[in-house]
């Protein structure tokens, strides 16, 4: 599956169906396809949401999604333009994640979970916190600079095709 343009709620349930409807995806285990499935939600959720505008017709930058079989392992590939002031946030709490066994990231969603949000934040990072659980590898991801004060961010995430048991 790959997708290149804008999104919104039509467009990742198209998206998603899409998904569902596709021979491969329905030939996997289905504890592989709940994975891969959750994944991509909160994938396609990140990038509607925090999305920054292009500031011209360029289409190089539009948000780009595509999930892939490859070997023993489905890729799932994310990219979006976010304002600049975000990266540091990003990348200090994906290295978080990064670094995290599989104990200390279900403790980690434990507190987020039960943690009462900010009215002025946009989230408590759950979403992360279960891309990385759901995968059962680093999130990989590279931020670009692309104009003045804005930042084409990648990331890939990586989930086994035949293995039952995550690990970390």
């Amino acid at each position: 599956m790959f997708y290149s343009g804008p999104l919104d709620y039509k467009q990742i349930d198209t998206l998603l169906v899409q998904l569902r409807e596709s021979g491969k995806f329905q030939d996997l285990k289905k504890i592989t396809g709940k994975r891969v499935y959750s994944v991509l939600v909160e994938c396609l959720e990140n990038i509607m949401n925090h999305s920054a505008a292009c500031p011209s017709d360029d289409k190089t930058y539009q948000p780009q999604v595509s999930v892939g079989d490859y070997d023993d392992m489905i890729i799932i590939n994310t990219s979006n333009l976010i304002d600049e002031n975000k990266t540091e946030k990003i990348d200090h709490c994906l290295k978080k994640l990064n670094s995290l066994n599989s104990n200390e990231l279900a403790e980690l969603y434990e507190e987020n979970i039960t943690k009462k949000l900010d009215k002025n934040t946009n989230g408590s990072g759950l979403g992360c916190i279960l891309m990385r659980r759901k995968s059962g590898h680093k999130l990989l991801y590279s931020f670009k600079n692309a104009y003045n004060d804005l930042v084409y961010f990648e990331i890939r995430i990586s989930i086994d095709k035949y293995h039952e048991k995550v690990n970390y």
